[in-house]
């Protein structure tokens, strides 16, 4: 058994990509991590970066309208686990600003949770995105989230999956958005497993981005 305290992470599945989501809420900077599985028949820099693009493009659709115009979307990084101990990483720098009316929320640390489904069940922690920038007038009381943005960002949630599940470019044939689970029983899993999404829902209840603040 792999101890967590003392050995190294396994490396992640082949064909796997890691999808880092940073920007800044008030000049503070966040972060999020999601991961994408592939089929490709061939492994290129420029498909991996034709990836990043369409998904700057959903995040725009998608999530800027959840987050305050004060909230940007600086960079996403994709690192592609190629088969065998191959890597290509490429990332996508175009900002992407929200576009949600009101200024964000005074505690830049404060933000609106998705909490993912997989096809799986386990005690603990499920997967999560943690959407910077909530705007003031999405929280009247300090702690509940408005049912209008609820709706909005839940709706966001789908279609950016959707979208995502939907992506081909070149040799890339099939993508599935999810999380990669590197944990057991208190043990690497060795290998690690990738579990796709296969819905989502938001919390009703403001949460906090604790270590997803980068500073």
């Amino acid at each position: 058994m792999s101890n967590i305290e003392t050995d190294p992470r396994p490396p992640p599945p082949d064909n796997t990509i890691r999808l880092v989501f940073s920007g800044v809420c008030r000049s503070m900077p966040w972060a999020n991590v999601m991961w994408l599985s592939v089929t490709a028949n061939t492994y290129t820099a420029a498909d991996l970066s034709s990836i990043l693009t369409s998904i700057g493009d959903q995040w725009r659709q998608d999530f800027c309208p959840s987050q305050a115009s004060d909230t940007t979307l600086t960079q996403i990084m994709g690192i592609w686990k190629t088969p065998g101990a191959g890597e290509i990483v490429q990332s996508y720098t175009q900002p992407q600003a929200g576009t949600a009316v009101g200024a964000s929320l005074n505690n830049v640390a404060t933000a609106a949770v998705i909490n993912w489904r997989i096809d799986r069940y386990y005690r603990g922690g499920r997967p999560r995105t943690y959407i910077a920038g909530v705007p003031d007038t999405a929280c009247t009381d300090g702690v509940h989230l408005a049912q209008s943005y609820l709706t909005t960002l839940q709706a966001g949630a789908g279609a950016f999956r959707q979208a995502l599940d939907a992506l081909t470019v070149g040799g890339i044939t099939n993508v599935k958005l999810g999380t990669v689970s590197f944990v057991s029983q208190k043990a690497w899993r060795i290998p690690p497993v990738f579990f796709a999404f296969n819905g989502s829902a938001v919390r009703s209840v403001l949460g906090t981005q604790r270590k997803r603040l980068l500073a």
